[in-house]
């Protein structure tokens, strides 16, 4: 041991950390290297300035620069770690700023910087990056997460990815994505899901594997069966059909659409129905206005109740029409 004075010094310290982590049942029993506070510290020191060691933290008041610890913590209300925070079994904490890593779980109060943990993160804000290996569950979010399994939160402002889901409970401004469905109340920004999305109010750039809802959609979406909503207002294309009560913008639906009320450029191979009013252009196999068209439409046959512009096709239909113009082939009209 003569020639080899660092390996007799990694012993003694893991020795002195084994021998009083355990018995450190109450905050500031430890070591000290080479004063009270400041330097070295082998134990549970609840104020610590340098590098940290320690077997089960409870009782922390205040650490800064390193700290590591390798069994369950305890409680450690109204504490603050600022440096590097390392935990083999978990961390526990009031608030963290830097990098914080924990080899199981994590539960804090907030996390400013970067925090990662092999099982997921749960905590009040964060306002950094946090990685959950299977899923991250805070309060509000400013920044990025990343979840294995899934990301849950009630406001996110940044970047969200998650393997299975994302869920925003209240408003998520950012970009999203999720492997299999995301859901919440307020969307703004791009958000990508393998099979479903749902909100409230959805604003901007969406599309999913399946199928999406909401109340409000404004700006582009793209799905590969279907989506409806109460106001959609942009671009829609979508595999199968759409509905809503007012439909506006340019929309495509691989078989239908349905609305009350449908403003705009409208394209479907089979059908649009309109119940209360068709403005604009409507394409398809069969338009049908139950009460009013204003506009064009053309397909195979098209129907008005009362028409104010033209329709094209094989059969054209409008109910108002005075006897011998109700029905006609190929155009007919009324201004």
């Amino acid at each position: 041991m003569n020639g080899k004075p660092g390996v007799r010094s990694i012993a003694v310290l893991l020795f002195a950390l084994l021998v009083l982590g355990p018995t450190a049942a109450t905050a500031d029993d430890s070591l000290d290297i080479p004063v009270r506070g400041y330097g070295i510290s082998l134990g549970n020191s609840s104020r610590f300035t340098g590098l940290r060691l320690n077997f089960s933290d409870r009782g922390v008041e205040r650490i800064n620069g390193i700290t590591a610890s390798i069994w369950v913590p305890g409680s450690n209300p109204n504490s603050e770690f600022n440096g590097i925070s390392l935990g083999l079994l978990g961390i526990k904490g009031d608030r963290f700023n830097g990098i914080t890593v924990a080899g199981i779980g994590m539960a804090t109060g907030d996390i400013h910087g970067a925090a990662a943990a092999l099982i997921g993160i749960g905590a009040a804000d964060v306002t950094g990056i946090a990685v959950g290996g299977l899923g991250l569950g805070v309060e509000n979010l400013t920044g990025v997460a990343i979840g294995g399994l899934g990301v849950g939160a009630e406001s996110i402002r940044g970047v969200a990815l998650g393997l299975i889901g994302v869920g925003a409970g209240k408003r998520f401004d950012g970009f999203g994505f999720a492997g299999l469905g995301m859901g919440g109340e307020e969307f703004n920004g791009v958000f990508l899901a393998g099979l479903g999305l749902g909100g409230t109010d959805m604003t901007g750039l969406f599309i999913a594997g399946l199928g999406m809802g909401g109340d409000n959609l404004t700006g582009v979406f793209a799905s590969l069966l279907g989506m409806g909503g109460e106001h959609l207002k942009g671009i829609f294309v979508t595999g199968i059909g759409m509905g809503g009560q007012v439909i506006e913008g340019i929309t495509v639906a691989g078989f239908g659409q349905g609305a009350d009320y449908f403003r705009g450029a409208h394209f479907s191979l089979v059908h649009i129905l309109a119940k209360q009013e068709l403005k604009g252009v409507a394409v398809s196999a069969y338009n049908r206005a139950r009460h009013r068209q204003r506009g064009l439409t053309i397909g195979i046959i098209n129907y008005a109740y009362d028409l104010q512009g033209v329709q094209i096709g094989l059969i054209n239909i409008v109910k108002t029409n005075p006897r011998g113009l109700k029905v006609l082939p190929l155009v007919n009209a009324h201004f």
